[in-house]
Protein backbone atom coordinates (compact mmCIF):
# COMPACT_ATOMS: atom_id res chain seq x y z
CA UNK A 1 0.00 0.00 0.00
CA UNK A 2 1.21 3.41 -0.89
CA UNK A 3 0.48 5.22 2.81
CA UNK A 4 2.67 4.63 5.42
CA UNK A 5 0.03 6.06 7.79
CA UNK A 6 -2.86 3.41 9.29
CA UNK A 7 -5.72 3.31 7.33
CA UNK A 8 -9.04 4.07 8.67
CA UNK A 9 -11.63 2.54 6.55
CA UNK A 10 -15.46 2.90 7.21
CA UNK A 11 -17.96 0.06 5.69
CA UNK A 12 -21.68 1.02 5.97
CA UNK A 13 -24.40 -0.39 4.19
CA UNK A 14 -28.12 -1.66 4.90
CA UNK A 15 -28.86 -4.82 7.21
CA UNK A 16 -27.94 -7.36 4.89
CA UNK A 17 -26.13 -5.81 2.29
CA UNK A 18 -22.87 -8.09 3.41
CA UNK A 19 -20.85 -5.31 5.68
CA UNK A 20 -19.62 -7.92 7.55
CA UNK A 21 -18.23 -10.17 4.51
CA UNK A 22 -16.37 -7.16 3.20
CA UNK A 23 -14.93 -6.02 6.46
CA UNK A 24 -13.30 -9.68 6.67
CA UNK A 25 -12.14 -9.62 3.05
CA UNK A 26 -10.33 -6.34 3.56
CA UNK A 27 -9.38 -7.31 6.82
CA UNK A 28 -7.63 -10.70 4.71
CA UNK A 29 -6.30 -8.45 1.85
CA UNK A 30 -4.29 -6.44 4.11
CA UNK A 31 -2.71 -8.54 6.51
CA UNK A 32 -1.71 -10.43 3.13
CA UNK A 33 -0.42 -7.50 1.53
CA UNK A 34 1.40 -5.82 4.87
CA UNK A 35 1.82 -9.01 7.10
CA UNK A 36 3.30 -6.89 9.62
CA UNK A 37 0.81 -4.35 10.52
CA UNK A 38 -1.94 -5.37 12.58
CA UNK A 39 -5.85 -4.80 11.88
CA UNK A 40 -8.42 -3.46 14.42
CA UNK A 41 -11.64 -4.13 13.66
CA UNK A 42 -15.27 -2.30 14.97
CA UNK A 43 -18.29 -3.90 14.13
CA UNK A 44 -21.20 -1.96 15.44
CA UNK A 45 -23.87 -4.26 15.32
CA UNK A 46 -21.43 -7.06 17.50
CA UNK A 47 -20.80 -4.42 20.15
CA UNK A 48 -24.21 -3.41 20.72
CA UNK A 49 -24.88 -7.15 21.02
CA UNK A 50 -22.23 -7.91 23.60
CA UNK A 51 -23.60 -4.49 25.52
CA UNK A 52 -27.08 -6.77 25.77
CA UNK A 53 -24.84 -9.57 27.47
CA UNK A 54 -22.79 -7.57 29.31
CA UNK A 55 -23.68 -7.59 33.08
CA UNK A 56 -21.32 -4.60 33.28
CA UNK A 57 -24.12 -2.42 32.02
CA UNK A 58 -27.30 -1.99 33.74
CA UNK A 59 -30.21 -4.03 33.15
CA UNK A 60 -32.32 -0.89 31.71
CA UNK A 61 -30.06 0.09 28.99
CA UNK A 62 -29.61 -3.71 28.24
CA UNK A 63 -33.29 -4.20 28.09
CA UNK A 64 -33.71 -0.45 26.10
CA UNK A 65 -31.03 -1.79 23.23
CA UNK A 66 -32.17 -5.23 23.48
CA UNK A 67 -35.82 -4.32 23.21
CA UNK A 68 -34.55 -1.73 20.23
CA UNK A 69 -32.47 -4.72 18.33
CA UNK A 70 -34.04 -7.56 18.78
CA UNK A 71 -38.21 -6.29 18.73
CA UNK A 72 -38.35 -2.78 17.52
CA UNK A 73 -35.83 -3.04 14.58
CA UNK A 74 -34.75 0.95 15.05
CA UNK A 75 -31.93 3.22 15.73
CA UNK A 76 -29.92 3.23 18.82
CA UNK A 77 -28.86 7.04 19.66
CA UNK A 78 -25.95 8.05 17.98
CA UNK A 79 -24.46 9.31 21.72
CA UNK A 80 -24.20 4.70 22.99
CA UNK A 81 -22.74 3.80 18.98
CA UNK A 82 -20.45 7.19 19.44
CA UNK A 83 -19.47 5.53 22.60
CA UNK A 84 -18.72 1.90 21.22
CA UNK A 85 -16.12 3.03 18.58
CA UNK A 86 -14.41 5.87 20.61
CA UNK A 87 -13.99 2.54 23.06
CA UNK A 88 -12.95 0.65 20.15
CA UNK A 89 -10.15 3.10 19.09
CA UNK A 90 -8.85 3.27 22.94
CA UNK A 91 -8.51 -0.22 23.07
CA UNK A 92 -7.06 -0.94 19.65
CA UNK A 93 -5.69 1.85 18.41
CA UNK A 94 -1.70 2.11 18.92
CA UNK A 95 -0.69 4.60 15.89
CA UNK A 96 0.61 1.82 14.03
CA UNK A 97 -2.42 -0.42 13.24
CA UNK A 98 -4.92 -0.04 10.34
CA UNK A 99 -8.86 0.43 11.37
CA UNK A 100 -11.94 -1.09 10.18
CA UNK A 101 -15.19 0.43 11.62
CA UNK A 102 -18.34 -1.63 10.46
CA UNK A 103 -21.98 0.10 10.26
CA UNK A 104 -21.10 3.53 12.05
CA UNK A 105 -22.28 6.78 11.43
CA UNK A 106 -26.14 6.94 12.48
CA UNK A 107 -26.38 10.69 12.70
CA UNK A 108 -24.48 13.67 11.26
CA UNK A 109 -23.30 14.40 14.86
CA UNK A 110 -21.70 11.20 14.95
CA UNK A 111 -19.54 12.04 11.41
CA UNK A 112 -18.21 14.94 12.71
CA UNK A 113 -17.16 13.78 16.18
CA UNK A 114 -15.49 10.79 14.27
CA UNK A 115 -13.75 13.04 12.19
CA UNK A 116 -12.53 15.35 15.27
CA UNK A 117 -11.46 12.09 16.87
CA UNK A 118 -9.37 10.12 14.07
CA UNK A 119 -8.03 13.97 13.70
CA UNK A 120 -6.48 13.72 17.00
CA UNK A 121 -5.05 10.20 17.33
CA UNK A 122 -4.40 9.07 13.68
CA UNK A 123 -3.70 12.32 12.41
CA UNK A 124 -3.16 12.24 8.42
CA UNK A 125 -4.27 8.70 8.15
CA UNK A 126 -6.79 8.44 5.52
CA UNK A 127 -10.77 7.62 5.89
CA UNK A 128 -12.10 5.22 3.32
CA UNK A 129 -15.77 5.28 3.12
CA UNK A 130 -17.69 2.48 1.26
CA UNK A 131 -21.18 2.67 1.33
CA UNK A 132 -22.25 -0.98 -0.12
CA UNK A 133 -25.61 -0.07 -2.13
CA UNK A 134 -28.56 -2.96 -1.87
CA UNK A 135 -32.18 -3.22 -3.09
CA UNK A 136 -34.43 -3.57 -0.20
CA UNK A 137 -35.70 -7.09 -1.44
CA UNK A 138 -31.99 -8.39 -1.63
CA UNK A 139 -30.91 -7.30 1.44
CA UNK A 140 -34.50 -9.06 3.39
CA UNK A 141 -33.59 -11.87 1.35
CA UNK A 142 -29.92 -11.73 2.35
CA UNK A 143 -31.27 -11.60 6.30
CA UNK A 144 -33.88 -14.20 5.89
CA UNK A 145 -31.17 -16.69 4.78
CA UNK A 146 -28.06 -15.95 6.51
CA UNK A 147 -27.13 -18.26 9.07
CA UNK A 148 -23.58 -18.23 11.26
CA UNK A 149 -21.26 -20.22 11.09
CA UNK A 150 -22.77 -22.80 13.24
CA UNK A 151 -25.87 -22.78 11.46
CA UNK A 152 -27.69 -20.66 14.03
CA UNK A 153 -29.83 -17.55 13.05
CA UNK A 154 -29.19 -14.24 15.00
CA UNK A 155 -32.05 -13.29 17.34
CA UNK A 156 -32.55 -10.22 15.56
CA UNK A 157 -33.36 -12.27 11.89
CA UNK A 158 -36.06 -13.97 12.92
CA UNK A 159 -39.17 -11.86 12.88
CA UNK A 160 -40.03 -10.52 9.19
CA UNK A 161 -41.62 -7.21 10.47
CA UNK A 162 -38.23 -6.70 12.37
CA UNK A 163 -36.06 -6.82 9.41
CA UNK A 164 -38.58 -4.59 7.41
CA UNK A 165 -38.53 -2.01 10.06
CA UNK A 166 -35.07 -2.17 10.17
CA UNK A 167 -34.74 -2.01 6.53
CA UNK A 168 -37.09 1.06 6.23
CA UNK A 169 -35.28 2.93 9.43
CA UNK A 170 -32.39 2.61 7.85
CA UNK A 171 -33.57 4.05 4.02
CA UNK A 172 -34.93 7.34 6.60
CA UNK A 173 -32.09 7.52 8.78
CA UNK A 174 -28.96 6.31 7.97
CA UNK A 175 -28.90 6.56 4.20
CA UNK A 176 -29.14 10.02 3.90
CA UNK A 177 -26.20 10.82 6.19
CA UNK A 178 -24.29 8.39 3.95
CA UNK A 179 -25.24 9.98 0.64
CA UNK A 180 -23.87 13.32 2.09
CA UNK A 181 -20.39 11.77 3.50
CA UNK A 182 -19.94 10.42 -0.49
CA UNK A 183 -19.67 14.36 -1.10
CA UNK A 184 -17.52 14.92 2.04
CA UNK A 185 -13.69 16.26 1.55
CA UNK A 186 -12.69 14.54 5.43
CA UNK A 187 -13.22 11.16 3.58
CA UNK A 188 -12.69 9.35 0.26
CA UNK A 189 -15.63 7.45 -0.67
CA UNK A 190 -17.07 4.73 -3.21
CA UNK A 191 -20.44 3.35 -3.57
CA UNK A 192 -20.03 -0.11 -4.18
CA UNK A 193 -22.94 -2.48 -6.01
CA UNK A 194 -23.26 -4.87 -3.03
CA UNK A 195 -25.90 -6.92 -5.08
CA UNK A 196 -22.82 -8.38 -7.12
CA UNK A 197 -20.74 -11.68 -5.36
CA UNK A 198 -19.15 -10.87 -2.66
CA UNK A 199 -15.80 -11.28 -4.37
CA UNK A 200 -16.68 -9.06 -7.18
CA UNK A 201 -17.61 -5.94 -4.91
CA UNK A 202 -14.29 -6.70 -2.75
CA UNK A 203 -12.11 -6.10 -6.22
CA UNK A 204 -13.83 -2.97 -7.31
CA UNK A 205 -12.92 -1.50 -3.40
CA UNK A 206 -9.57 -2.62 -3.60
CA UNK A 207 -9.08 -0.89 -7.20
CA UNK A 208 -11.09 1.78 -6.56
CA UNK A 209 -9.53 3.02 -3.12
CA UNK A 210 -6.20 2.49 -5.24
CA UNK A 211 -5.03 -0.25 -2.40
CA UNK A 212 -3.42 -2.52 -4.72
Amino acid sequence: MKSEKPNIFIIVGGPGSGKRTQAELLKKYLIEKNPGRCIGHHDNGDNLRRVVENSLFTNHMRQVIDKAIHTDGITVPGAITTYLWMRSLLEMNDGKSDMIFEGVFRTEKEVKQFIVVTDFCMKDSPRYFIHLNVLDEIMLKRIKDREDIDGVKRNDDLDEDTIKNRICTYNLESKPIYDEIIHNPDFISLIAKGEQPPEKVHEYIISYLNLN
